[in-house]
């Protein structure tokens, strides 16, 4: 399955709704937990794990009972846990989300660079381009090592991106006649 990841507002659940909408036939999209049970800023420890692991959970349970072959999944756990320590300064990562984060298995990554306008939604922390761009550096760095193949998407036209990832996930993946 490939995953949509990147830093704040750079276009993550925009790119895995619109390519769910594109491949209607054969897939699914998983939702990013954390922005739907988030409901204020005073953000703890149990918030993330819990949005770890309803992330999981959304994830595992589709896969088990959904009867197409394709899932947009737009975030993984590793990046809950990216944004555990942006968000409260850990400096460590929180085990259950480690625990979640190994057991995940994906065959590709979409990393969106934040080259797209900034939207505040009232969640976000990082409206400064500097701060976005290190944290996408983060996110590289994750998808680097976790060995899975990626691609990055630079785009800074929401279309060009679409197109984009359009592009290179018909060289991954055989989605047949999906159109």
């Amino acid at each position: 399955f490939p995953v949509t990841i990147g830093a704040e507002s750079s276009g993550k659940s925009t790119l895995a709704y619109n390519l769910k909408q594109r491949y209607f036939r054969i897939s699914t999209l998983i939702q990013e937990s954390g922005r739907m049970l988030m409901s204020h800023q005073n953000l703890n420890r149990n918030h993330f794990e819990d949005f770890g692991l309803k992330q999981y959970s959304n994830i595992f349970l589709n896969d088990q009972n959904c009867y197409r072959p394709f899932q947009f999944i737009d975030t993984d756990v590793g990046i809950t846990s990216l944004y555990c320590d942006e968000y409260l300064n850990l400096g460590f990562e929180l085990e259950i989300l480690q625990r979640l984060r190994v057991k995940e298995k994906y065959d590709f990554y979409l990393v969106l660079a934040p080259n797209v306008k900034f939207v505040q939604d009232g969640m976000r922390i990082h409206e400064d381009q500097k701060k976005r761009e290190e944290f996408f550096n983060k996110v590289l760095n994750y998808v680097q090592k976790s060995g899975v193949p990626y691609k990055v998407i630079d785009q800074s036209d929401y279309d060009e991106r679409f197109n984009a990832a359009v592009e290179v996930l018909e060289s991954v993946f055989d989605l047949g006649e999906t159109k």
